[in-house]
């Protein structure tokens, strides 16, 4: 097989995909000559009957189809129904204006089941909006390429469970949405909206963000470690729930609001240090939910350095935010303010901190 670059170069990331030219029918393949892909097609019922024709293949050789239609009905029960085939589709020269909800997994009907062989997406300007879980449990998707037409929002979960997700990319002419190194951004780059779940190693959120938004890296369980800047003042509801290899987080002098559960089950955090400009701190921010015996407050959190006072009343009384007396010790001395420094625990069985 032979590669082929699939990407165009004013994407934010380029992915080179191994194929062999297999055949194609005419049709507007997005600006692309026919050689680029392995088939090109203008009918999701004349794409089923190639798939059928053709040898299985593996996430890591998809075969890349062309893909121009008006609408996408029917596309995702075409893909299931060939589960052993491979492929990656460029839509960009399709004229539909909608992601619906739901439009590669099939809602529940039998049972969940998101499109496992799609491994890339580019989709067409035409698309103005993503629906509600649009590409739920696209296991094998890696990429996907936001036109500049999509300006109506994108729904929530659109990516949920998509653990081989590494790259959203979104062309430069777009303007309500950015990425930068894969992640989506708004237009200007103040607000991370979404990591994608199979990003691994560490990440650098640049110093332009002022805003880590709600769910923005959940489910990131490949991270090892995320750098917020300077210019972060506040930490959405959920923010880095499920990171399970964080061990460590430093938040800036410049947050002031940590959201609820912002690091719910974070089952590695062992330290953490906060800024001296923080005044709110949500409910459950370090909240772990045990599945066989229930939840509670972090079990591996030993170490938690408060750099400034905190007003009591903007620090939730609920066990569920720092586990065993931390709250009663930071307050100890001064009730209204508490008092800075590094609190720590021997263990996570431990209930007794100990300011250092």
């Amino acid at each position: 097989m032979k590669n082929k670059n699939f990407w165009p170069g004013m994407l934010a990331a380029a992915l080179i995909f191994g194929m062999t030219a297999v055949g194609c029918d005419d049709g507007n393949n997005g600006g692309k000559p026919s050689s680029e892909y392995d088939y090109t097609t203008s009918s999701i019922s004349a794409l089923g009957t190639w798939l059928t024709k053709q040898s299985g293949n593996t996430a890591d050789t998809p075969y890349l189809v062309a893909l121009n239609v008006p609408n996408i009905m029917n596309l995702q029960t075409t893909l299931n129904s060939a589960p052993d085939i491979y492929v990656s589709l460029d839509l960009s020269g399709s004229t539909f204006a909608r992601i619906p909800d739901y439009a590669f997994n099939n809602n529940g009907s039998p049972d969940w089941k998101g499109c496992e062989t799609l491994t890339g997406i580019i989709l067409p300007n035409s698309v103005t909006s993503i629906g509600y879980r649009a590409f739920y449990q696209c296991s094998s998707l890696t990429s996907i390429t936001i036109g500049n037409g999509i300006t109506d929002g994108i729904g929530g979960g659109t990516f949920y469970d998509c653990y081989s997700l590494t790259a959203i990319n979104v062309t430069a002419a777009n303007t309500v949405y950015s990425s930068d190194n894969g992640v989506l951004y708004n237009k200007t780059k103040t607000i991370v909206l979404e990591c994608p779940r199979g990003k691994t190693g560490a990440y650098v959120i640049p110093n332009s963000v002022t805003n880590i938004g709600e769910l923005a890296f959940a489910d990131c369980t490949k991270l090892t470690s995320v750098t917020i800047g300077n210019s972060v003042t506040s930490i959405g509801d959920h923010a880095f729930e499920r990171c399970n290899n964080l061990t460590g987080i430093i938040l800036p002098n410049s947050v002031t609001s940590i959201g609820n559960y912002a690091f719910n089950n974070c089952y590695s955090l062992t330290n953490v240090t906060i800024g001296n400009s923080v005044t709110s701190i949500g409910y459950g921010v370090f909240y772990n939910w045990d599945y066989m015996g229930g939840g509670g407050a972090s079990r591996t959190l030993t170490s938690v350095t408060f750099a400034g006072t905190i007003p009591s009343s903007g620090f939730s009384d609920a066990n569920n935010v720092f586990p065993g007396d931390l709250r009663d010790k930071f307050y100890a001395t001064d009730s209204t303010n508490g008092t800075p420094g590094t609190y720590t625990r021997p263990d996570g069985t431990s209930e007794i901190w100990t300011k250092r």
